[in-house]
């Protein structure tokens, strides 16, 4: 059977606005059943003028690594996932016995130098009510960072 190319005018997408007039997030009510992407309800927050910088707020969350609860930043601009090694510390005891060696490789952050002491190897678990995510995933430990959540 061959595709046929249509053109982009006829391609249409549905989606339902709601403006808001304040600076929280809003959390609204939705009764129609959701078929596909296209009938996803948007919700936008309105901000003042000159606050558009306070949109993005946050990126973290909340993860389990070794069914222990911990904090990490969604950052998509990181070269690596890397964890302070007192954080680690703090949130799982015994990880020196299980980090992997590292070397040969530089790391710095806001032009500052970080020192890398190993690789440790394990799962994370993204929960939800729908479906958890579970990740094998490798985290660099680095000393001299005073981050206190993981950076992914």
């Amino acid at each position: 059977m061959p595709v046929k190319d249509y053109p982009i005018e006829n391609i249409t997408a549905l989606f339902e606005v709601t403006e808001v007039h304040t600076h929280f997030p809003q959390y609204s009510e939705y009764f129609h059943t959701l078929i596909n992407s296209q009938d996803a309800r948007m919700c936008k927050t309105k901000l003042a003028r000159g606050k558009g910088y306070t949109s993005g707020a946050s990126c973290i969350t909340s993860i389990l690594m070794n069914d222990t609860e911990a904090r990490v930043n969604l950052d998509t601009g990181a070269f690596c996932t890397c964890v302070s090694k007192d954080y680690l510390q703090a949130i799982l005891r015994g990880w020196k016995n299980n980090i992997l060696p590292i070397e040969g490789v530089q790391f710095s952050s806001s032009s500052n130098h970080m020192y890398p002491l190993g690789i440790l190897d394990t799962n994370i678990v993204f929960p939800h009510p729908a479906g958890s995510v579970r990740m094998k995933t490798e985290i660099v430990v680095m000393d001299k960072c005073t981050s206190q959540y993981i950076i992914l």
